[in-house]
């Protein structure tokens, strides 16, 4: 199941996205197929990945989220991103700094 807004990928038993607040598509739209992604990043924090989902919106880089377990699960969330934007999404975030320490 995919949010059709965020393109947030959920586990089977989610039907709504919880960050859109919309129904969640059993497949993404067709403008997105064909569309070739890299692993950018994967975390256990979920407020570095929103953080990296903003930026990236912001800055039109086309991206996905693959949540291990649902929305605020404990599991990993992998951020892909397309591989035409990877170059500039990778500079981008290594541009960033995340220190935990500080929250």
């Amino acid at each position: 199941m995919f949010c059709p807004k965020c393109k947030y990928e959920y586990r089977d038993g989610f039907y709504e996205c919880a960050d859109c607040n919309i129904p969640l598509v059993h497949e993404l739209p067709e403008e997105e197929t064909g569309v070739q992604f890299k692993t950018l990043k994967a975390s256990s924090n979920q407020g570095e990945i929103a953080f990296l989902q903003s930026v990236f919106e912001a800055e039109e880089i086309r991206f996905h989220i693959v949540r291990a377990n649902g929305p605020y699960g404990g599991g990993p969330s992998t951020l892909l991103v397309a591989t035409d934007d990877y170059e500039r999404a990778s500079e981008i975030a290594n541009s960033l700094t995340w220190d935990d320490s500080k929250l």
